[in-house]
């Protein structure tokens, strides 16, 4: 995790006036709520199937997405894939843009870092980098809380696999 004070964060002289970190969080509204993941079934002799999930109890409108694969997946592993994509549009939704200096060169999209601004610490994900004038990086990132995956349990069947692979390493 590469850490970024906030003194390090600089203004792009191609934009005047502009922040040095812009934070967006998007609102409830924009956020989906149900998630309609299209596959290629092995079960099914490789026709398509869908995985759907539904927030529960949500008194938000109806927001649906729809994601569509030619790739083949089991039932459960499909389903899995539905769960994080619409867990994880919820957990991501806060986004940093930001400026950073010439000794970010080395950072690539996928790389944590940790910027420190206006007395709060983001940990964020790279997502998108571009380089300007003067070497000077254009930076999106997505802000990532990893405390959101303490506690998760596995699939049901999953689990008893992961804890006799554990179990065989004990010995």
């Amino acid at each position: 995790v590469a850490t970024i004070p906030e003194n390090a964060l600089c203004a792009n002289p191609d934009t005047p006036g502009q922040q040095s970190l812009i934070v967006t969080r998007l609102q409830e509204t924009d956020l989906p709520t149900k998630i309609d993941f299209s596959y290629q079934s092995p079960m099914r002799n490789f026709h398509k199937a869908t995985q759907k999930l539904q927030l529960v109890n949500s008194k938000l409108a109806e927001n649906p997405i729809a994601v569509s694969t030619t790739l083949a997946f089991d039932d459960t592993h499909a389903r899995r894939i539905t769960e994080t994509l619409l867990y994880e549009s919820w957990i991501y939704r806060e986004s940093l843009n930001c400026t950073l200096p010439l000794m970010c060169l080395p950072l690539d999209p996928g790389d944590m870092v940790q910027i420190t601004a206006r007395i709060l610490s983001y940990q964020a994900r790279l997502t998108e980098l571009s380089v300007g004038n003067n070497w000077i990086h254009e930076a999106h990132a997505v802000v990532f809380e990893p405390t959101i995956f303490e506690g998760f349990t596995a699939v049901p069947g999953h689990l008893l696999a992961v804890e006799e692979a554990e179990g065989l390493g004990r010995g």
